[in-house]
């Protein structure tokens, strides 16, 4: 029998009273409803895989790929998406999601096309304005970009997320005075928005004002204790300021938290160099080197805090290589 996905669980256990299968079938409508992406998941596949005759299995799809979406496997949300589309080709949200999708593995035309449509369907959609916005900006299509976010914000005046990313345009281009004020008003609609914060954060390091820099990255840590680029940059301050345990010290909580950031390594590499203990740089530069061989800056580094540590055979010959690989590197 039948049966749609919102709303109606109730209804079809009435239908099939007392029925195993309709209280399985139940649960996996809870389950493909979930917030959790794992659950979500094993729900709607249940339901997909289910011999019953779902009425709007487009959502069942749709759903599914928002599960896939949460755990960064774009591609397979992107083939779910396709399905939800190809059943339902009038649904916005689907097509705003699926561009949400490929904007993650950096396919920004598509976005943009999908974008497009959801317009289309609802030209009054304020997330929809402002995810091509993204996308125009990931293009460094900085005006195109700031005319979506507008209209974003003309739609909906309370969308802090609108604000954010004209902010950030603003940014890119330079002009951190308007772009603190989109963050400033991002903040007073959305007083919890860490991002806003840390984008803030960033506009203040540009203007050179450090110290609000650092409250601000603080901030977005207190609210995001795992929010590593905002340690990373926090970081990037207190070595500017010569402040380098306290450099050192987020550099290490930046990795701890994403160990794949070459950058913290090379940085905290240098950090230790610049007080004295080569060593320990050396083993940094030693890891970024070690995921990129074609680094010369790298392995000259580690080469000379190789030698500043006591092993100057060695130093020498990871400088003389690291000159081979690029003659300016070490300059």
């Amino acid at each position: 029998m039948p049966f749609r996905l919102w709303g109606t669980a109730a209804v079809f256990c009435l239908l099939l009273a007392g029925s195993a299968a309709a209280q399985a079938i139940n649960q996996d409508v809870d389950r493909c409803k979930s917030n959790d992406p794992d659950a979500r998941i094993a729900g709607c596949t249940a339901l997909i895989q289910s011999s019953q005759d779902i009425l709007n299995l487009d959502v069942v799809f749709y759903n599914r790929g928002n599960g896939y979406l949460a755990k960064g496997e774009y591609d397979t949300a992107i083939q779910d998406f396709n399905q939800s589309i190809q059943l339902n080709p009038n649904s916005a949200d689907t097509f705003i999601n699926r561009g949400i999708a490929y904007k993650n593995t950096g396919q920004f035309d598509r976005a943009i096309t999908d974008y497009d449509q959801a317009i289309r369907l609802q030209p009054d959609s304020a997330i929809a304005y402002t995810n091509r916005g993204l996308a125009y900006e990931k293009k460094q299509q900085y005006d195109r970009a700031l005319q979506d976010y507008d209209k974003a914000i003309n739609l909906d005046p309370r969308a802090a997320i609108a604000y954010d990313n004209r902010g950030n345009t603003y940014d890119e281009k330079g002009d951190h005075d308007r772009a603190i004020q989109d963050y400033n008003r991002a903040l007073e609609l959305s007083p919890s928005f860490d991002a806003a914060y840390y984008d803030r954060g960033i506009a203040y390091e540009s203007k050179q004002q450090f110290e609000r820099a650092i409250a601000d990255f603080d901030q977005a840590i207190t609210l995001n204790p795992r929010y590593a680029v905002a340690y990373y940059r926090r970081a990037g301050v207190y070595a500017g300021l010569k402040q380098l345990e306290r450099a050192i010290a987020d550099y290490s909580r930046a990795i701890m938290l994403d160990p794949s950031n070459s950058d913290a390594f090379y940085n905290r590499g240098q950090a230790y160099g610049n007080s004295g203990r080569f060593k320990l740089a050396a083993d940094d530069f030693d890891h970024v080197y070690g995921l990129d061989p074609k680094d010369a800056q790298a392995l000259y580094l580690r080469g000379y805090s190789k030698k500043q540590a006591g092993d100057v055979a060695g130093g020498d010959a990871d400088m003389a290589q690291a000159r081979l690989l690029d003659p300016n590197a070490g300059k």
